[in-house]
């Protein structure tokens, strides 16, 4: 009877501890791309205008427009993101909206997720040093065409 006891505790374990090990596995993301845009001439913190963007996916420089991507504080003039999981460029274009901040990275990562499953992680940087610079998207999201 005892080691029936041990058996099936033991097996519950080995369920529990491979399932813990599902969940980390399919939390993992490996970074694919990486994207970079500035604010243009004439942004405002009402309605920042974006230039030069450029997506760098396996080894080349792709063009690429954004819209929607509000910057609240002005001076900010630079945006740099990690793209995770891109298997085909095509997937990255669409409309991207905010699903949450990404600690792991430290304050001011947004992270964004596409209706293609596309997610990355952006953030600001500032010509103006010591502030903290916010990026937001608005409930209409921020959308990336590809040139």
């Amino acid at each position: 009877m005892m080691s029936k006891i041990r058996l099936l505790s033991r097996s519950v374990l080995a369920a529990a501890l491979g399932i813990g090990a599902t969940v980390v596995i399919t939390r993992a993301e490996t970074p694919s791309a990486s994207i970079a845009f500035e604010t243009a001439e004439g942004s405002s913190s009402i309605e920042a205008k974006w230039t030069g963007c450029t997506i760098f996916f396996q080894g080349k420089a792709h063009g690429c427009s954004v819209s929607g991507l509000q910057s609240p504080t002005p001076g900010m003039n630079r945006v740099s993101g990690v793209i995770y999981d891109l298997k085909d460029l095509p997937a990255l274009a669409g409309t991207y909206k905010a699903v949450g901040t990404d600690a792991s990275m430290g304050p001011g990562h947004l992270r964004v997720k596409n209706d293609k499953g596309t997610t990355m992680t952006l953030w600001p940087f500032s010509n103006m040093q010591g502030n903290m610079q916010e990026i937001q998207v608005p409930d209409g999201g921020m959308k990336i065409e590809l040139k």
